[in-house]
Protein backbone atom coordinates (compact mmCIF):
# COMPACT_ATOMS: atom_id res chain seq x y z
CA UNK A 1 0.00 0.00 0.00
CA UNK A 2 3.07 2.08 0.28
CA UNK A 3 2.15 3.54 3.28
CA UNK A 4 -0.65 5.17 2.17
CA UNK A 5 0.07 8.24 0.57
CA UNK A 6 -1.32 7.87 -2.74
CA UNK A 7 -5.00 6.24 -1.30
CA UNK A 8 -6.83 9.46 -1.45
CA UNK A 9 -8.74 10.30 -4.78
CA UNK A 10 -7.80 14.11 -3.96
CA UNK A 11 -3.88 13.08 -4.62
CA UNK A 12 -4.84 10.67 -7.16
CA UNK A 13 -6.35 13.34 -9.44
CA UNK A 14 -3.78 15.74 -8.45
CA UNK A 15 -1.06 13.25 -9.78
CA UNK A 16 -2.89 12.50 -13.00
CA UNK A 17 -3.11 16.21 -13.62
CA UNK A 18 0.46 16.78 -13.24
CA UNK A 19 0.97 14.00 -15.58
CA UNK A 20 -1.15 15.00 -18.24
CA UNK A 21 0.33 18.95 -18.17
CA UNK A 22 3.98 17.23 -18.40
CA UNK A 23 2.89 15.58 -21.33
CA UNK A 24 0.87 18.67 -22.77
CA UNK A 25 4.30 20.66 -22.45
CA UNK A 26 6.29 18.08 -23.75
CA UNK A 27 4.45 18.12 -27.08
CA UNK A 28 4.14 21.65 -27.01
CA UNK A 29 7.88 21.59 -27.19
CA UNK A 30 8.19 19.53 -30.47
CA UNK A 31 8.27 21.28 -33.54
CA UNK A 32 6.87 19.03 -35.53
CA UNK A 33 6.11 21.57 -38.55
CA UNK A 34 7.65 20.93 -41.56
CA UNK A 35 10.66 23.60 -41.50
CA UNK A 36 11.64 22.01 -38.95
CA UNK A 37 12.43 18.89 -41.11
CA UNK A 38 15.74 18.62 -42.77
CA UNK A 39 15.59 19.80 -46.21
CA UNK A 40 15.12 17.07 -48.82
CA UNK A 41 15.19 19.85 -51.86
CA UNK A 42 18.62 20.55 -51.38
CA UNK A 43 19.97 21.33 -54.95
CA UNK A 44 23.43 18.71 -55.36
CA UNK A 45 24.63 21.30 -57.26
CA UNK A 46 25.02 23.65 -54.58
CA UNK A 47 26.73 21.35 -52.15
CA UNK A 48 29.93 22.08 -52.65
CA UNK A 49 29.88 25.88 -53.41
CA UNK A 50 31.29 28.53 -51.13
CA UNK A 51 31.10 32.49 -51.33
CA UNK A 52 33.64 34.10 -49.31
CA UNK A 53 33.34 37.78 -49.05
CA UNK A 54 35.89 39.76 -47.06
CA UNK A 55 36.12 43.91 -46.46
CA UNK A 56 38.90 46.05 -45.12
CA UNK A 57 41.69 47.90 -46.19
CA UNK A 58 43.44 47.95 -49.12
CA UNK A 59 45.71 46.25 -49.55
CA UNK A 60 44.39 42.91 -47.59
CA UNK A 61 47.33 42.48 -45.18
CA UNK A 62 47.71 46.57 -44.47
CA UNK A 63 50.10 47.88 -42.00
CA UNK A 64 48.31 48.72 -38.50
CA UNK A 65 45.62 51.87 -38.66
CA UNK A 66 46.13 52.21 -42.46
CA UNK A 67 42.64 52.52 -43.78
CA UNK A 68 41.44 56.09 -43.68
CA UNK A 69 38.53 56.08 -41.86
CA UNK A 70 37.02 53.48 -40.18
CA UNK A 71 36.87 50.99 -43.04
CA UNK A 72 35.07 48.17 -41.40
CA UNK A 73 36.72 44.79 -41.68
CA UNK A 74 34.29 41.48 -41.33
CA UNK A 75 34.01 38.21 -43.42
CA UNK A 76 30.86 36.26 -44.90
CA UNK A 77 31.14 32.97 -46.04
CA UNK A 78 28.37 31.59 -47.51
CA UNK A 79 28.03 28.07 -48.29
CA UNK A 80 25.78 25.52 -50.94
CA UNK A 81 23.32 24.61 -48.37
CA UNK A 82 22.05 28.73 -47.19
CA UNK A 83 24.46 28.63 -43.96
CA UNK A 84 26.28 32.10 -43.17
CA UNK A 85 29.29 32.75 -41.20
CA UNK A 86 30.00 36.29 -40.16
CA UNK A 87 33.84 36.78 -38.78
CA UNK A 88 34.24 40.68 -37.53
CA UNK A 89 37.56 42.02 -36.83
CA UNK A 90 37.19 45.52 -36.12
CA UNK A 91 34.80 48.82 -37.11
CA UNK A 92 31.67 46.78 -36.75
CA UNK A 93 29.37 46.55 -34.37
CA UNK A 94 29.69 43.07 -33.24
CA UNK A 95 33.63 41.33 -33.30
CA UNK A 96 33.57 37.58 -33.47
CA UNK A 97 31.55 35.14 -35.24
CA UNK A 98 27.85 34.81 -35.98
CA UNK A 99 25.84 32.35 -37.71
CA UNK A 100 22.70 32.62 -40.28
CA UNK A 101 20.77 30.76 -42.46
CA UNK A 102 19.69 32.22 -46.19
CA UNK A 103 17.76 30.51 -48.34
CA UNK A 104 18.65 28.10 -51.28
CA UNK A 105 17.29 30.13 -53.82
CA UNK A 106 19.29 33.21 -52.65
CA UNK A 107 22.26 30.88 -52.88
CA UNK A 108 21.27 30.15 -56.48
CA UNK A 109 20.55 33.51 -57.10
CA UNK A 110 24.46 34.44 -56.37
CA UNK A 111 26.26 32.01 -58.17
CA UNK A 112 23.72 33.11 -61.05
CA UNK A 113 25.17 36.89 -60.53
CA UNK A 114 28.38 35.52 -59.99
CA UNK A 115 28.03 33.26 -63.54
CA UNK A 116 26.28 36.77 -65.26
CA UNK A 117 29.17 39.35 -64.59
CA UNK A 118 32.05 36.90 -65.73
CA UNK A 119 33.75 36.68 -62.07
CA UNK A 120 35.56 33.64 -63.33
CA UNK A 121 37.21 35.20 -66.04
CA UNK A 122 38.03 38.75 -64.11
CA UNK A 123 41.33 39.27 -63.30
CA UNK A 124 42.33 38.67 -59.70
CA UNK A 125 43.30 41.83 -58.58
CA UNK A 126 42.26 45.49 -59.61
CA UNK A 127 45.34 47.59 -58.60
CA UNK A 128 44.01 49.94 -56.44
CA UNK A 129 46.48 53.36 -56.91
CA UNK A 130 45.77 54.51 -53.49
CA UNK A 131 46.34 52.82 -50.51
CA UNK A 132 44.61 52.74 -47.04
CA UNK A 133 41.22 52.58 -48.58
CA UNK A 134 38.22 50.31 -48.62
CA UNK A 135 38.66 46.93 -50.15
CA UNK A 136 36.86 43.91 -51.01
CA UNK A 137 38.09 40.48 -51.68
CA UNK A 138 35.53 37.97 -52.77
CA UNK A 139 36.06 34.50 -53.90
CA UNK A 140 34.14 31.43 -55.23
CA UNK A 141 34.59 28.24 -55.18
CA UNK A 142 31.91 25.27 -56.77
CA UNK A 143 33.31 21.69 -57.74
CA UNK A 144 37.27 22.13 -59.16
CA UNK A 145 36.42 26.14 -60.50
CA UNK A 146 37.99 28.68 -58.30
CA UNK A 147 38.29 31.89 -58.70
CA UNK A 148 38.97 35.15 -56.51
CA UNK A 149 39.03 39.21 -57.10
CA UNK A 150 40.43 41.81 -55.10
CA UNK A 151 38.98 45.85 -55.42
CA UNK A 152 39.81 48.23 -53.83
CA UNK A 153 36.74 50.93 -53.49
CA UNK A 154 38.43 54.08 -55.53
CA UNK A 155 38.53 51.69 -58.90
CA UNK A 156 36.62 52.72 -61.52
CA UNK A 157 33.69 51.40 -61.07
CA UNK A 158 32.11 51.11 -64.53
CA UNK A 159 31.34 47.86 -66.66
CA UNK A 160 32.88 44.70 -65.01
CA UNK A 161 33.79 46.40 -61.81
CA UNK A 162 30.15 47.30 -61.25
CA UNK A 163 28.54 44.48 -61.77
CA UNK A 164 30.89 43.43 -58.69
CA UNK A 165 29.84 46.11 -56.67
CA UNK A 166 25.94 44.95 -57.34
CA UNK A 167 27.07 41.21 -56.07
CA UNK A 168 29.04 42.59 -53.11
CA UNK A 169 25.82 44.90 -52.23
CA UNK A 170 23.36 41.80 -52.87
CA UNK A 171 25.50 39.25 -50.69
CA UNK A 172 25.41 42.18 -47.84
CA UNK A 173 21.61 42.33 -48.41
CA UNK A 174 20.74 38.28 -48.78
CA UNK A 175 22.80 37.86 -45.79
CA UNK A 176 21.48 41.20 -43.51
CA UNK A 177 25.14 41.41 -42.72
CA UNK A 178 24.44 45.23 -41.67
CA UNK A 179 22.80 43.17 -37.95
CA UNK A 180 26.18 42.74 -36.96
CA UNK A 181 28.23 45.46 -39.30
CA UNK A 182 26.46 48.21 -38.04
CA UNK A 183 25.17 51.49 -40.24
CA UNK A 184 27.88 52.44 -42.68
CA UNK A 185 30.64 54.71 -40.66
CA UNK A 186 31.80 57.97 -41.88
CA UNK A 187 35.60 59.11 -41.59
CA UNK A 188 36.58 61.76 -38.67
CA UNK A 189 36.41 65.69 -39.93
CA UNK A 190 39.88 66.53 -39.48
Amino acid sequence: MCGGAMTSPKVWLLGITALAAIAVIAVGCVDVSPSAAPTATADPALADLVITMTRGAYPAEPAEDSCRGPCPDYSLTIRGDGSVEYEGFQNVDTIGTQRAQILQEDVSLLLRRFEESGFFELPEDFHCQVLGVGATVMSVRLGDREHGIERCHTSDKQGRLAALEKIEQLIDELTDSARWTGPPRTPPSS
